[in-house]
């Protein structure tokens, strides 16, 4: 009787985990969608090898417009910001212009994904695909 109620106790405190593990994950860097207007904005990632340290990012968009003061606030046609993952770690963008450090980097390959986003914060999309690309950079 006490391994059948240690078993359902251990039961319940394993699902309670999971769905918690579960709700942490999904909702990590979780947004809204926004639905981009025609001509839909495009993004290109350009790196070069800063000659002091780390990498020189440039995003460059096309029919898109950075407005670094309108954050949070009413969405507007193909404006808004960018965020750049770095391995993951979020950091929001307001420019084209991005310096990713060595403190930022780590030994190897680095997973730098750039994503653009409305005011409101919510992903900017065209057939509800996110409007982001991804390089690697090795350090």
């Amino acid at each position: 009787m006490i391994k059948v109620v240690f078993y359902i106790i251990s039961a319940v405190i394993a699902c309670n985990a999971n769905a918690e593990m579960k709700h942490h994950k999904n909702s990590q860097h979780h947004h809204k969608t926004y639905h981009a207007t025609k001509p839909y904005p495009e993004i290109e990632l350009k790196v070069r090898k800063d000659v002091m340290d780390g990498f020189n990012l440039v995003i460059v968009t096309r029919n898109f417009q950075f407005a670094p003061n309108r954050v949070n606030q009413a969405n507007s046609v193909n404006e808004g910001h960018a965020h750049i993952y770095i391995n993951e770690e979020k950091i929001r963008q307001y420019s084209p212009y991005f310096h990713l450090s060595n403190k930022l980097l780590r030994k190897g390959d680095n997973k730098i994904r750039v994503s653009l986003h409305a005011n409101d914060h919510s992903h900017f999309v065209v057939n509800m695909e996110k409007i982001q690309k991804t390089l690697v950079v090795r350090k």
